[in-house]
């Protein structure tokens, strides 16, 4: 099975998203990302057979819950992405999660974390001059996904989700 760990997004950070795409749709034509699969990957896995070690291996990461911001907008290649604005939150997230993942010896894409959120594959067209609104919201959980073609469209799955730990950001912040 393709596995990838990811943090999810809020009701209203998925519409203003949907809203961007809206925007783009009208110069442009891509391979939109659906509002469900709209998330920030944390760790690229891959073919893995079997996600028990792969959770036994997440359970072990402990982190604060954060404020994330839709923030920005750009893109690789044909692929168009929004950033966002978290104070390197997931990025801190996604070393946590990778290092659980190197110390049970599961491999995972090795690649720097670059946390985005891809609304658009195959973009062709003209892009206008604009990003999405900056609509914050609390990141409060991250999860293991399954990612699987089923006629012809990506589905993600969530497998497993764990809480992140509202208590420590409170502390943080006093």
């Amino acid at each position: 099975m393709r596995l990838f760990v990811a943090v999810s997004l809020t009701k209203e950070q998925r519409a203003a998203l949907l809203a961007y795409q809206k925007l783009l749709a009208k110069t442009a034509r891509a391979n939109w990302s659906r509002e469900e699969n709209l998330h920030i990957t944390l760790a690229f896995i891959g073919e893995y057979p079997d996600a028990a070690p792969v959770i036994r291996a997440l359970n072990a990461v402990r982190a604060p819950s954060w404020s994330l911001a839709l923030d920005g907008a750009g893109h690789f290649g044909d692929v168009r992405w929004v950033g966002i604005s978290d104070g390197g939150a997931a990025v801190r997230l996604a070393e946590d999660v990778r290092r659980a993942l190197k110390d049970a010896g599961i491999p995972f894409d090795p690649k720097p974390p670059k946390p985005h959120i891809t609304v658009a594959r195959q973009f062709r067209g003209e892009a206008p001059d604009c990003a999405p609104e900056k609509v914050s919201g609390e990141i409060a959980s991250f999860a293991l996904m399954r990612s699987d073609r089923i006629d012809g469209r990506l589905v993600y799955t969530k497998i497993w989700e764990k809480k992140l730990d509202r208590q420590a950001r409170e502390e943080q912040q006093e």
